[in-house]
């Protein structure tokens, strides 16, 4: 029995920095076997000496880590200017059952001052919808367009959406779907699958504890995705299902498109296994992560990794002075499929970052439960970025893209300045104002005009509207 063989597990530990949930097993062991097993079938889920390596290089690359300089990254490839071609070849692969939207929704509303996740947040549009109706409005949309493009396949036309949820909102999220009644999208067409998990460290490395017998754990951030799709068969479903082509944005940006023909067009047609919409970075002080080429490969850096003198670099580009590393990141990617398998396999290959935290953890020396008023450990995440490593600088599009068509964060409450609700609805009235202007619709003063994605995805069809009043014709 597996009680009586622990301690030839001891070692193990010893050399994982883990001796303290050896000891907690050697005492459960004798208390209770119940625990004992929910305590070991949680330590044995865990590669331990991994962690305590990744851990120590987090340690060790914090420490050691210099600004990159000049010499050290170049530019990324941009693509800035769009072809009109794009858009044909991007509802064509549509119309063939070939693309899949995948959202990174397992956030909570907290910090919007809700109890429901982030993508249950009604934003204050007229009807009402919140970030999840709003992207299927858009899905919806964008196969509307694929079936009027290509009508002889109608049948096949249909984007699958797959939502990738936490163990802490995904039943809300599932309630929120079903009482939507899945926002008119078959539900055949949806498929939730849950981020994974990884433990909680002390300052010293060492695996905190939730209770006597269940460890201190938090999601293992936007990189936990690749191994959650191997293991809740979701990759499985899309290798069945015909899926070539993934997009993949987070759940709160309220501009982020979960199709675009367009985005689609350019992959297929340039063969990119990633690729990613960017924003320009106009000012040197703007905090943002940027997207560089380093040693030949794509790679996106903090604000706070860059030099000065690499931050202030500029070059000339169709006659105008620009920033040298421009692209913002805004965390929109496409995947091939096989990019998603090949990285389904080499999940480990992917480093931990360290978020230093206030985590409430179980103390086992004093048997009781305590809640820290100061920073205790470290949560650790993985990035969806880090995988890019695996792919030559030639298989990676960069498409430069305009704020604002494309990028409006829901971050905060209405007590911050920015990316909160008012500035998400100025963003998305904006859009829509600039479309019915282009068509020759009549706004008047004060007019908020919300063009629902039922009528537009991307300022389509909207031609009639010229020479008529949008108060008389409102286009939701």
């Amino acid at each position: 029995m597996l009680e009586c063989a622990l301690e030839s597990y001891r070692p193990t530990f010893e050399r994982a920095n883990q001796l303290h949930l050896y000891n907690q097993l050697e005492k459960l062991k004798i208390i209770s076997r119940e625990k004992f097993q929910a305590l070991w079938g949680e330590v044995e889920s865990l590669h331990l000496e991994e962690i305590w390596s990744k851990f120590k290089d987090a340690i060790e690359q914090s420490q050691k880590r210099s600004k990159l300089n000049p010499s050290d990254v170049s530019p990324v490839p941009i693509i800035s200017k769009i072809d009109d071609s794009w858009y044909g070849l991007g509802l064509e692969e549509i119309s063939k059952g070939r693309v899949a939207a995948l959202v990174l929704a397992g956030g909570q509303g907290t910090r919007l001052g809700s109890e429901d996740p982030k993508g249950c947040f009604d934003i204050g549009l007229p009807g009402h919808e919140s970030l999840f109706a709003l992207q299927a409005l858009k899905i919806q949309r964008a196969e509307h367009l694929a079936r009027e493009a290509y009508p002889m396949r109608k049948q096949s036309t249909r984007v699958l959406w797959y939502i990738m949820v936490s163990d802490a909102n995904k039943d809300a999220t599932f309630s929120f779907f079903k009482k939507s009644n899945y926002f008119g999208i078959p539900s055949e067409h949806v498929f939730f699958f849950e981020q994974g998990k990884l433990p909680c460290l002390d300052m010293e490395g060492r695996i905190l504890l939730e209770s006597e017998c269940t460890l201190a754990q938090a999601p293992n951030g936007n990189g936990g995705v690749y191994e959650a799709l191997r293991e809740s068969g979701a990759l499985r479903h899309m290798k069945e299902s015909g899926i070539s082509h993934i997009t993949a944005y987070s759940v709160d940006n309220v501009l982020a498109l979960p199709v675009d023909p367009f985005f689609i067009g350019m992959v297929q047609e340039k063969e990119y296994q990633v690729a990613m919409k960017v924003v320009e970075k106009k000012l040197v002080e703007e905090k943002v992560g940027l997207v560089v080429s380093q040693n030949a490969h794509p790679s996106v850096v903090e604000y706070s990794e860059i030099s000065e003198e690499a931050s202030q670099a500029t070059e000339t580009v169709d006659g105008k002075t620009c920033l040298r590393l421009r692209a913002a990141n805004i965390a929109y990617h496409y995947f091939s499929l096989g990019f998603l398998e090949h990285m389904s396999h080499n999940t480990r290959s992917l480093p931990v970052h360290l978020a230093l935290k206030k985590i409430p953890n179980f103390d086992i020396t004093h048997n009781q439960f305590y809640k820290p008023s100061s920073p205790n450990g470290y949560k650790l995440e993985m990035f969806i970025f880090d995988s890019f490593e695996q792919i030559s600088i030639e298989k990676f599009g960069c498409l430069q893209v305009s704020r604002e068509t494309s990028f409006s964060p829901l971050k905060n409450s209405l007590n911050a300045t920015n990316d909160n609700q008012n500035t998400c609805l100025q963003d998305i009235y904006a859009l829509g104002k600039k479309w019915i202007l282009q068509n020759g619709g009549i706004l008047e003063q004060g007019d908020c005009p919300f063009v629902a994605p039922s009528f537009s995805l991307l300022g389509e069809s909207l031609e009639w509207i010229q020479g008529k009043h949008i108060r008389e014709h409102p286009l939701y």
